[in-house]
């Protein structure tokens, strides 16, 4: 699911920084890095309303708990697939 947030919103920090309310927010190069796979691979994830992100300016950011959230929903999917 993609969240657009209105037009003007900022996230206090820099990248990789928090959210208000205390929530660490990452950028796409450090989501694809956390996920060891490509920045095109994050924005494809987030178009298919996989990886819910949301704008900052013109730069997507996701909150580490919904990045935690993908990883569960595709981990309980492949448990026990591999060898």
């Amino acid at each position: 699911m993609l969240l657009v947030e209105p037009k003007g919103t900022t996230v206090r920090g820099a990248a990789g920084g928090e959210a208000p309310g205390g929530e660490e927010v990452l950028t796409v190069r450090e989501v694809a890095r956390y996920l060891r796979v490509t920045t095109k691979t994050v924005y494809a994830l987030i178009k298919g309303n996989q990886l819910i992100a949301f704008r900052v300016g013109r730069h997507m950011r996701c909150r580490r708990s919904d990045v935690e959230t993908f990883i569960s929903t595709h981990r309980s999917q492949t448990q026990g697939g591999l060898s």
